[in-house]
């Protein structure tokens, strides 16, 4: 029997991961299509069916979606298009369509930052200064005057959790694109520094659903400190362990990506992670 090659060959896990997310996308095309035809639930039950169907397919999307990493400039021009057509798509109010639309672009753009990011110190960063500029936005600054002032034009910069029952019109939980430009953020981050993807993705997703949760019954919940508390609380022991290895080598690590025509995880031709040389 021919020995089973221990990685994907190159190429083949970036389609698989793209085939997810048109998959994703078409679900989440869909759902928001026939979910105001299901039977209406009660209150608690519906929240938490709208939280498991929606966060599912959105994570799914976005993670689907994480070749854009390694595409640079071009992440800009897909999240610029799908922006774009977000727009018409929002005043129509074609809901469904117009999530699809928002997430990719978020995506795009979450990618693109990804790529640029140079080591774990400066995520972490990232993580706490979005969270603090968060808070302060939706308890004093632009978040609050644009609820209030503005409520037409939240609908243009926020995704619809479809609640099934409910036509979207009437009921459903927004979440800001802005939110699914970070959760693209950390899931980048941790293919590039080799943390916990998968695990990355279930965090953020419930953060999400934390800061969800919390904005039914408390009220406007920043989602942002929920989403970085996510994505640290499932990779801090090893960004530590980088932190404290002795020649510094984990802080500049970076994934080497089969979608880059590399390897992932310690390459027999290039050495275990630790031998591998800085980018």
């Amino acid at each position: 029997m021919a020995p089973v090659p221990w990685h994907v060959p190159a190429g083949a896990e970036p389609v698989a991961r793209l085939r997810l997310a048109v998959a994703a996308a078409v679900l989440l095309f869909l759902y928001g299509h026939l979910a105001p035809y299901a039977p209406e639930a009660g209150i608690r039950a519906g929240l938490v069916l709208a939280l498991v169907v929606n966060l599912a397919l959105f994570s799914a999307l976005i993670a689907g979606l994480s070749p854009l990493r390694a595409a640079g400039a071009r992440a800009l021009l897909v999240a610029a298009v799908a922006g774009g057509l977000s727009v018409p798509l929002s005043w129509a109010g074609w809901i469904p369509a117009a999530n699809v639309a928002k997430t990719v672009a978020a995506a795009g753009l979450g990618y693109w930052l990804a790529g640029a990011v140079t080591s774990l110190g400066v995520i972490v960063l990232i993580a706490g200064l979005s969270a603090v500029v968060d808070i302060v936005s939706v308890a004093w600054g632009p978040t609050k005057a644009l609820i209030e002032k503005a409520p037409e034009s939240v609908s243009y910069l926020t995704v619809a959790f479809v609640w099934p029952g409910y036509d979207p019109g009437r009921l459903s939980t927004a979440l800001g694109v802005a939110d699914l430009v970070f959760f693209a953020l950390y899931v980048g981050a941790a293919r590039a520094f080799e943390l916990r993807s998968a695990a990355t993705v279930a965090g953020v997703a419930l953060g999400i659903a934390a800061a969800v949760v919390g904005g039914i019954w408390i009220g406007v919940m920043p989602a942002l400190p929920w989403l970085a508390a996510g994505f640290l609380a499932v990779n801090a022991d090893l960004m530590l362990r980088r932190r404290r290895s002795p020649d510094g080598a984990g802080d500049a690590l970076r994934e080497h990506d089969p979608g880059d025509g590399r390897h992932a995880g310690g390459d027999a031709r290039r050495g275990p992670p630790s031998m591998r040389r800085r980018v």
